[in-house]
């Protein structure tokens, strides 16, 4: 009789520690470093999401002169939001050109805005976009699909007036928004208008941003490597070779990147590298501006059709 009531105790014990672990709320495994802040995807959209329109663009030998090192542009997201000190200042002091994308209306914005530029870097706006899953936490101002030209006007009136520094434009998340045609037409009247540049982050396959903002007569590119989607150090190594290799056979690249302590390291390691072995690393303005000009300009004629 002991016993059974011992073990009716024990059964009872049991089912009780169950009971409560199983009505613990399930947390999720911890996000990446700024996964929670800006809603960036867990895993990258399809490689090389290669593009027509670029494959167009390559350094044209002219007439007396040496032919062009490759050149390489980075794009450092997410600034703005609250990282790390040491590793906002790591980026902002690297000797290397690298593009600042900045968040507007975040809380530092304005600040590494304007440090960024007396530490003689380009400023891009980081543009918040509508993604097709909601984020956690929602931007302050997003561009929202099928918004209107008002609407349009309005946010990027207010990021040029917050980052007047600003040479240009990219998109933060946008999967849903740059799948819009009519919006990126209203984005690329409205970057017209500001005189700012254009590059596609490309968070999807069939982003209709680059083809409008060319066929608006906007200086724009495409991004062609995430460098650190994965944050393990070996995948990051691996995207910047990618990133090299494109650059040696087309002649140009362009990489993001995003503030990440693990980021930096790396970049601080193989950018003397990339150096070393002929490959200069420019402002993303530059880039554009350069193959826009006069060895590549014969080639706008046909964008329209790709």
């Amino acid at each position: 009789m002991r016993q059974r009531r011992l073990r009716l105790v024990l059964t009872t014990i049991i089912a009780g520690t169950l009971a409560a672990v199983l009505s613990i709320p399930h947390l999720p495994d911890e996000p990446l470093v700024g996964e929670a802040v800006t809603g960036a995807r867990l895993s990258p959209p399809e490689a090389g999401l290669p593009s027509q329109v670029d494959s167009l663009y390559r350094f044209k030998e002219k007439p007396g002169d040496d032919y062009p090192a490759p050149q390489i542009a980075i794009i450092i997201d997410d600034f703005g939001h609250g990282w790390k000190r040491s590793v906002v200042e790591g980026f902002l002091d690297l000797p290397y050109e690298v593009t600042i994308s900045i968040i507007p209306g975040s809380r530092h914005s304005v600040s590494t805005g304007r440090i960024a530029v007396r530490k003689g870097k380009e400023v891009f706006i980081h543009l918040p976009m509508e993604p097709e899953t909601p984020t956690a936490i929602q931007e302050r101002s997003m561009l929202m699909a099928h918004a209107s030209q008002s609407d349009v006007a309005q946010l990027v009136d207010a990021a040029c007036k917050e980052l007047p520094m600003a040479t240009g434009v990219n998109n933060h998340m946008g999967s849903k928004a740059t799948l819009d045609g009519s919006l990126m037409e209203q984005l690329s009247r409205e970057l017209n208008r500001h005189g700012l540049m254009f590059v596609d982050s490309r968070t999807v396959a069939g982003s209709k941003a680059l083809n409008a903002m060319r066929q608006l007569g906007v200086p724009a590119l495409g991004r062609d490597v995430f460098l650190d989607y994965d944050p393990d150090s070996l995948a990051v190594e691996r995207s910047f070779d990618h990133l090299a290799a494109i650059a040696a056979r087309r002649g140009w690249a362009v990489g993001i990147g995003h503030v990440r302590a693990g980021t930096l390291a790396i970049l601080k390691r193989r950018l003397p590298q990339l150096e070393a072995e002929g490959i200069v690393v420019v402002p993303v303005s530059r880039l554009i501006t350069r193959l826009r000009g006069p060895a590549t300009a014969r080639l706008d004629t046909t964008i329209a059709g790709h």
